[in-house]
Parts: structure tokens; C-alpha cells; sequence
């Protein structure tokens, strides 16, 4: 019998977390599968902990670790990614959101298909609702994604997996426990470096039908609805932001130290992008700008914004930023 175990990092979600833990619940069962909800408290100052207790007295499976470190939700993830072991498969939870009750059962189906043994993922569509929405509407309508895209040169730039409808097996999780810390600290999001890891390595699956009900609202950990940045920075994060993760992309395949001719060419191109002069990069951006996928806006826009910032930046600029650390996928001033 498979044995499940559920990740779930919590920071004030008094709000929403009972719903959640019990629709986890409720889908471990139906599954009738061993499974148990795994959740790490990131120092909450509501009622998150009292509620987790009430659920735990109520008989649903849980093991609950607090902690007086708050750690964000990223590092809150990798914290209990590591610390749990010996179980076939573990699947990722928001505090706020709701599984439907064959979610457990549609993503072991999936790892029986396709895993073969291998390091493997399996991740589904989402049916985003909540206040802050017009209406309820799948994650890939909203985003414009065509899933059939997905893989390692998408995920070097673009992320397209939701941590919260993301599982992966027992070979994946070991090999994600003994990457340096370091790696992951760079990264913007957990599940996204997931993704570029089992991109390289492994096996991966999506369903193409929403079991997660995507709660959006003005609290969010990972989208925040109500932080509005002008027209200016917003320009400058995004152009910044191909270039950080041009660098990690490179870090990470140097790291992983893949021969195949697919990443040997990734390499060889951003090698290009980056220490080459002002055309010998825009021939590169324009390579690389086959492997964009829209994001909200038309794709078109995200090519011309790529190119146009990869040809007027200076190589002076770029090697500067090379030589700055990296944190949460964002450049970090000198202390």
C-alpha cells in the first residue's frame, strides 16, 4: 500500500486552514491509502496552532512542528522536504485551499503510469476562486499556458507548476535532500526549482484537469494581490529578472553536470548571452526567446521586452551583476 505524506507550511491561516486540512483529509481516505499531513508552523501569531490541534484531536492524521523561526514559505517547504523521509510519495499544501476528494487517488494513478521507477513528478491544472477574482477560473486559462510546452527549457525561464497541485515520488524527494542549500536559497519559489530539477533529471506528468480549488485572496503567501508596484519598478524587475535567472540557469547546469546535447546547449548559449558583446547576445536572446511562454500578457510582448533588454544592457552591467549574490531570484546590495 502506498504511504503519502502530505507537506504543508503554515503562517497565520487561521482563516482558512480547517477547510484545508479537512478536504486533505477527506481525499486520503477516499484513496484509502496510509497518509499523514506533515505541517510546519513559520511562527504564527493567530490561532493557526490551536486550530491544527483541534484538527489533530478530531482524528485527522497530522504531525505538527513549531517553530519560533519564521523562515518564509520557500525555506519553510524545504525545511519539511528534508525532515520527512520514508514515505513513497509526498504531495505539497497551501494553508487556504481545497483538494477535491479524488485528487489523491488521480495523482497516485498517474505515478503508477509514468514513474517507471524513475525520479517523477506529477502535477495538475487548479480552479482558481476567491475574492479578488471576477469569477472562477482554471490556473492555465488565466496564466495562457499550453502545458504541452513544459519541460527543462521552459522551467529555466518561466515557472508553470503551483506548488499546491504538485507531488513528486520518494527517488525525486531523496535527490532534492542532498542539493546544497544554497541552490534553493536563490530561488523565488520552492516548486519551481522542483520543476527545473525533474526537468533535468527525471520523469514528469501533468493532468490536465483542476483537483485543487485555488483559493486567491489579499493574504496570499505566494501572490500578493495587494502589493501594486508603479510602472517603473515594475520594468526594471522584469527586465532584471531574465537576467538573474539566466544566471541561475547557468549555476544550476554546471551544478548538475548534464552532458546531454540539449543542456550542453543551453549552456553553450547562455555562455554566449552572458559574457558575449552586444550582438553575440542578441543572437542569443533570440534563441532563447523561442523557449518564452506567455504569462497573462500576449506572448509577442515577453519576446520584444527580452530582446530589447538583452541588447541595451551593457556587458559592464552584466558582469557586475554575475558578481552579486542572489536571493529569492532578486540581486542583493553589498552589505
Amino acid at each position: 500500500m502506498d504511504k503519502v505524506a502530505v507537506l504543508l507550511s503554515a503562517y497565520n491561516g487561521e482563516s482558512y486552514i480547517c477547510a484545508q486540512i479537512e478536504s486533505i483529509c477527506t481525499s486520503l481516505k477516499t484513496a484509502g491509502i496510509v497518509g499523514r499531513i506533515f505541517i510546519r508552523d513559520d511562527n504564527s501569531s493567530d490561532h493557526t496552532i490551536e486550530l491544527i490541534k483541534k484538527m489533530k484531536k478530531k482524528g485527522c492524521p497530522i504531525t505538527l512542528f513549531q517553530s519560533k523561526e519564521n523562515l518564509g514559505f520557500k525555506m519553510s517547504f524545504w525545511n519539511l522536504l528534508n525532515r520527512v523521509d520514508d514515505y513513497d510519495y509526498y504531495f505539497f499544501s497551501d494553508q487556504d485551499d481545497i483538494w477535491l476528494e479524488d485528487k489523491v487517488s488521480a495523482f497516485l494513478k498517474r505515478f503508477h503510469e509514468v514513474e517507471a521507477n524513475d525520479k517523477c513528478a506529477v502535477y495538475s491544472d487548479l480552479l482558481m476562486f476567491g475574492d479578488v477574482l471576477g469569477s472562477d477560473i482554471k490556473d492555465s486559462e488565466y496564466y495562457r499556458w499550453n502545458h504541452a510546452d513544459d519541460g527543462l527549457d521552459t522551467w529555466l525561464l518561466t515557472n508553470t507548476i503551483t506548488g499546491a497541485a504538485l507531488a513528486i515520488n520518494s527517488k525525486l524527494r531523496n535527490y532534492l535532500s542532498r542539493i546544497p542549500e544554497s541552490l534553493i536559497q536563490a530561488e523565488k519559489y520552492h516548486d519551481w526549482f522542483i520543476a527545473k530539477i525533474v526537468g533535468a533529471v527525471g520523469k514528469y506528468s501533468y493532468i490536465d484537469f483542476p483537483l485543487t480549488k485555488y483559493r486567491q485572496h489579499s493574504s496570499n503567501q505566494s501572490m500578493n494581490w495587494n502589493h501594486q508596484l508603479n510602472y517603473s519598478t515594475r520594468v526594471r524587475d522584469r527586465t532584471l529578472g531574465y537576467l538573474v535567472r539566466l544566471i541561475l540557469a547557468q549555476r544550476l547546469l554546471n551544478y548538475l553536470g548534464l552532458n546531454s546535447y540539449p543542456n550542453l546547449l543551453w549552456q553553450k548559449t547562455i555562455e554566449r548571452y552572458l559574457n558575449g558583446n552586444r550582438f553575440v547576445r542578441l543572437s542569443a536572446a533570440i534563441s532563447i526567446s523561442k523557449h518564452l511562454v506567455p504569462v497573462q500578457r500576449p506572448l509577442f510582448y515577453r519576446k520584444l521586452n527580452f530582446i530589447l533588454f538583452s541588447f541595451l544592457i551593457s556587458k559592464a552591467n552584466i558582469l557586475k551583476f554575475q558578481k552579486k549574490k542572489i536571493v529569492n531570484q532578486t540581486f542583493q546590495n553589498p552589505d
